[in-house]
């Protein structure tokens, strides 16, 4: 894997190890990176015009999440989409994310929590009757954050979306699912709806509802991506 049009603008004041760990996370994430293809670590250090030490520490770091299969004199690969960690990352994210909708509910839904919700979910149905698909991506996760940054709690959004991770992946990884879209989108509208009438049961089963949908992606991935199939 490795494209000029893909490489980062590194910011030689910055920790280069962590910008390259971003940007190789963001690819494999987004799909870019294809599960099993092979990094080319001294290719990719000239691409980069970095040393072999940055990127071998970034990407033991992305071996550390699950991202990365690294075998000593023998290759790299992007990993393949491992079910068990997107089983924990669905139970992860949806012990969060209700938690994070019932405080909501029970102290009541901010007039300017909902409006810019709204605005998220309206731009997300705009993306989407454009087809551009990574800018519906981006509005979805800027709505959960908008909804987890009402908490104030230091560290946690930084926690959720490391452990929505794989999930994520796996719904970037399968085929264009604009069903699943519109009702990803549909719940997020639902979602304010069941906030401002303060309904924490009904909520609560939504968002299991919401974050368990992935295992439709999921099923619609190449079968050779993934590993620990389920039974």
């Amino acid at each position: 894997m490795s494209s000029a049009a893909l490489l980062p603008m590194l910011d030689r004041e910055k920790p280069v190890k962590m910008q390259i760990y971003m940007w190789l996370r963001d690819n494999i994430i987004k799909g870019a990176m294809c599960p099993g293809a092979l990094v080319d670590k001294t290719r990719l250090a000239a691409e980069l015009g970095v040393s072999p030490t940055p990127l071998r520490e970034a990407l033991i770091l992305l071996k550390h999440d699950g991202f990365i299969e690294m075998i000593p004199n023998l290759h790299t690969i992007v990993a393949l989409i491992d079910i068990r960690l997107v089983h924990a990352n669905a139970l992860i994210r949806y012990s969060l994310e209700a938690s994070i909708v019932e405080q909501i509910a029970s102290n009541g839904l901010s007039l300017q929590t909902e409006n810019a919700c709204l605005h998220l979910i309206d731009e997300q149905e705009r993306h989407l009757i454009d087809g551009n698909y990574e800018a519906v991506f981006e509005c979805d996760l800027a709505f959960h954050k908008t909804l987890c940054d009402v908490l104030e709690l230091p560290t946690l959004w930084l926690n959720l979306s490391a452990n929505r991770a794989h999930l994520d992946r796996a719904r970037q990884c399968s085929p264009v699912n604009l069903a699943g879209i519109r009702k990803a989108i549909n719940d997020h509208r639902e979602i304010i709806a069941l906030l401002k009438k303060q309904d924490v049961l009904a909520l609560r089963k939504l968002m299991k509802n919401h974050v368990y949908s992935v295992f439709d992606d999921l099923d619609q991935i190449k079968p050779d991506w993934l590993i620990n199939n389920r039974a």
